[in-house]
């Protein structure tokens, strides 16, 4: 995340981090002016009122500065990890999970089964609490079904290896993501503060402030399931594509078979994971050979 702190005037920062500020603020400020709670130094009455639009833009960057800090708390939040507070979800999702597997099963390889793959993790121990982090785990365990690849540690390593042109569609894409997830704790904080301003002063001025946070929210989360799909496919594309680069950057030669190549990934994923040393020689016969010498 700190990686990304000297590009805080880009596309990508401003469509997923400044704009959701913005709604945000915007939303804050419309509900502290409607119970007459809007500080002196915020208040913008004219257009020419430089001090107080010069406050408001510093607080909007600031908190697009705070949702970037926060993007991986908010997400995997999102996703159901604890502290999570609806834990009923996971078990009522692991038996939605089963009956997609039972039908998937049956439809072999048909719609059904394309569904299961796109909602669900491979295993029953890795479905998540709730349906958004269910697709997100689909997308994380596709190395690791296909080529025994663990993306936790193998993706900040595989970026590395990635072209400037599909990090820079990579990118886009988690901007997109993180417009909507953003956009959803913002409808849902500014949804809060007017319910907590309301019962504290008991009055309901401006209610459509309301309508309009709790209407966002849901549609918030619609919006990060699609852009979810999007990303995933530049996700697994990553993987397919370029895990033959990283294999030469980590002194490996990809192996000609696939089993072989699941050995090799699985092998390198524990050692990754666990820090095993011992792992490295089990590892040995998938290094590079070193060129012979050549003949004078």
């Amino acid at each position: 995340m700190f990686g990304k702190l000297p590009d805080l005037i880009d596309k990508n920062f401003f469509i997923g981090f400044f704009l959701p500020a913005a709604l945000l603020m915007g939303g804050v400020y419309l509900c502290l002016d409607a119970f007459g709670r809007l500080p002196a130094a915020m208040e913008v009455k004219t257009v020419d009122d430089f001090l107080g639009a010069t406050i408001v833009a510093a607080i909007v960057w600031l908190v697009a500065i705070l949702l970037l800090a926060l993007n991986r708390p908010l997400t995997r939040f999102t996703e159901g990890y604890a502290p999570y507070p609806f834990p009923f979800r996971k078990a009522a999702l692991k038996g939605a999970f089963r009956d997609w597997q039972a039908r998937a099963e049956a439809d072999e390889k048909g719609g059904i089964a394309r569904g299961f793959v796109a909602r669900f993790p491979s295993q029953e121990d890795d479905v998540l609490a709730t349906r958004f982090g269910n697709a997100y785990r689909a997308i994380e365990v596709h190395s690791r079904d296909l080529y025994g690849f663990d993306a936790i540690p193998a993706w900040s390593r595989l970026q590395a290896v990635m072209p400037p042109e599909f990090l820079a569609r990579l990118d886009e894409a988690k901007a997109q993501l993180d417009f909507c997830l953003n956009l959803l704790w913002s409808a849902a904080g500014v949804g809060l503060l007017y319910l907590g301003l309301a019962l504290w002063q008991r009055a309901w001025p401006d209610v459509w402030l309301l309508g309009l946070a709790l209407a966002l929210v849901p549609l918030a989360y619609f919006m990060a399931r699609d852009a979810l799909v999007q990303y995933g496919e530049y996700v697994k594309a990553a993987f397919d594509l370029f895990r033959r680069e990283l294999a030469e950057q980590l002194g490996f030669e990809l192996p000609a078979s696939a089993e072989s190549e699941r050995q090799m990934w699985w092998l390198w994923s524990q050692q990754a994971i666990y820090r095993s040393g011992d792992l490295g020689e089990e590892l040995d016969r998938f290094r590079k050979k070193p060129k012979p010498p050549e003949r004078r």
